[in-house]
């Protein structure tokens, strides 16, 4: 799994969440959407293109709808399925995500407990095979 996040703290809480549901899930991180770019087209480029993006929206430098957009020429929505995770609680948001092609939309968790209902819902994400 790619997680494109540019809060360290976000990304250990979700790790120690995923490990607490078992989820021993090999994690590329990158801190910010154009070191993410990079990270994704290094693994396609090595032939182990990620089973799932975790990207945050507001992030420095390139934000999260310019690298979906970027994600989408890159590879192929049901080969790589993309979850935003965002602070933003807004409708539009969340609308002009899937409209970019992310599969899933989650606000970013306030408590421990919403991580591992995160963790969940990403475990099943990655549970579902993928077709094409």
């Amino acid at each position: 799994m790619l997680v494109i996040e540019d809060n360290a703290g976000d990304v250990e809480l979700l790790t120690i969440a995923m490990a607490t549901r078992g989820l021993a899930i090999r994690l590329t991180l990158a801190e910010d959407g154009d070191l993410g770019l990079v990270a994704l087209q290094r693994l396609i480029d090595a032939g182990e293109p990620p089973d799932l993006v975790l990207l945050d929206l507001n992030m420095p430098r390139r934000n999260g709808f310019e690298v979906l957009a970027a994600i989408s020429i890159m590879i192929p929505p049901s080969a790589c399925p993309v979850a935003v995770w965002s602070s933003s609680t807004s409708a539009g948001d969340q609308d002009r995500s899937r409209a970019a092609g992310a599969s899933r939309f989650f606000s970013k968790p306030e408590k421990f407990d919403d991580y591992l209902v995160l963790a969940d819902a990403l475990g099943t994400m990655l549970a579902k095979p993928t077709s094409g």
